[in-house]
């Protein structure tokens, strides 16, 4: 989670409370089960302890119940609300690679501050398979909801990414699709198409035309 979700998530959002102090650049949510209570505990501590000595983190907390833990994912788990209290906003999902993650993070910010220079952005997404939920906040009222979209979605080409992650191509992002992949990966997946719905009733005008 970036800073922006983070401090919008706990300040603005009704019942979620801040683990950590706002103001750092990243808030990482990890989970860890085993069998071994104790032992996950300890090793989790290690691990917290050898990465602030190195300086890859600079503070950290460890749930220290069920109900702790689950407070601190609803901070996550948040997205829809804070969502409503940024609006209005151009929401994405993309996937690129885990090291491209930040400096993304940066381009995005500083692409959309061109088009509005109140313009917010806020990321949360899932680390370890590179998804990222990209949220563009403008200032109304003008709608500039396509020039954030071809900001996020070009950027994210710029960065070898994916303009999808999760929620598919569908209708919105059809124009987009070149700029994830060839026109032969295109048409190939257009042949895939035809051959196994020949008369085109499977949600017809998604993802391509035929």
């Amino acid at each position: 989670m970036c800073k922006t979700y983070y401090r919008y998530a706990t300040e603005l959002v009704k019942g979620v409370v801040a683990p950590l102090p706002a103001g750092s650049p990243f808030y990482i949510l990890m989970e860890s089960s085993g069998s071994d209570g104790e032992r996950l505990r300890g090793d989790v501590e290690k691990l917290l302890e050898e990465a602030l000595g190195k300086d890859i983190i600079t503070d950290a907390t460890i749930a220290s119940s069920g109900a702790a833990a689950a407070a601190i994912w609803r901070i996550r788990d948040s997205s829809v609300e804070v969502g409503r209290v940024t609006a209005p906003s151009v929401g994405s999902d993309i996937s690129l690679a885990i090291d491209q993650m930040e400096p993304f993070t940066v381009a995005i910010e500083k692409a959309i501050k061109k088009v509005d220079k109140d313009a917010v952005m806020t990321v949360l997404g899932h680390v370890g398979d590179g998804n990222l939920h990209v949220n563009a906040k403008y200032s109304p009222p003008a709608d500039k909801h396509e020039e954030m979209q071809e900001i996020i979605y070009n950027t994210t080409a710029e960065f070898g990414g994916s303009i999808s992650a999760e929620h598919g191509i569908g209708i919105s992002r059809k124009p987009y699709l070149k700029l994830s992949r060839t026109a032969e990966e295109i048409e190939t997946m257009r042949t895939l198409k035809r051959a196994l719905d020949p008369h085109h009733i499977l949600n017809p005008g998604r993802i391509f035309t035929i």
